[in-house]
C-alpha cells in the first residue's frame, strides 16, 4: 500500500509540505495546528499556507477549530515507520529528505 497509493500521494507535495505532515505523524491522533506551530517554530501566517496547501490536497482535513488530522488511512503510520524514524536517527538523511522549514525574514524585510 505504501509504495502503491501513499508515495504516490506525497510525491506531488513540497519538501515544507512533507514536514508538516511528518511533524503530524509524531503526534498521536489529531493535532493541534498550535503544537504544530511550536514543533515546527513557526508564525501562523507561515503554518496557515502549509495547512491549506495540505488541505487542498486532501492529505488532511480539520477536525474542528484550530485542530487538523491526517486524512488517508494508514498514512500516519507509514510515516512513523519510514519518515519520522529516519528523520530521528540520521541527521543528514533528515536535512535531505525533510528539511526544516525556512526562516521567515523580520517583518517589513524583503528578500
Amino acid at each position: 500500500m505504501g509504495s502503491h497509493i501513499l508515495e504516490p500521494s506525497l510525491r506531488d507535495l513540497s519538501n515544507t509540505d512533507r514536514t508538516v505532515l511528518a511533524a503530524m505523524a509524531a503526534m498521536d491522533g489529531p493535532s493541534k495546528v498550535s503544537d504544530l506551530r511550536a514543533t515546527l517554530g513557526v508564525d501562523a501566517q507561515y503554518m496557515g499556507v502549509y495547512r491549506h496547501r495540505l488541505l487542498d490536497a486532501g492529505v488532511i482535513y480539520p477536525v474542528k477549530h484550530g485542530v487538523v488530522d491526517i486524512a488517508l488511512p494508514y498514512l500516519r503510520e507509514y510515516l512513523r515507520d519510514h519518515v519520522v524514524t529516519d528523520a530521528t536517527t540520521d541527521n543528514a538523511r533528515r536535512r535531505q529528505a525533510f528539511p526544516a522549514p525556512p526562516s521567515l525574514p523580520p517583518q517589513g524585510e524583503i528578500t
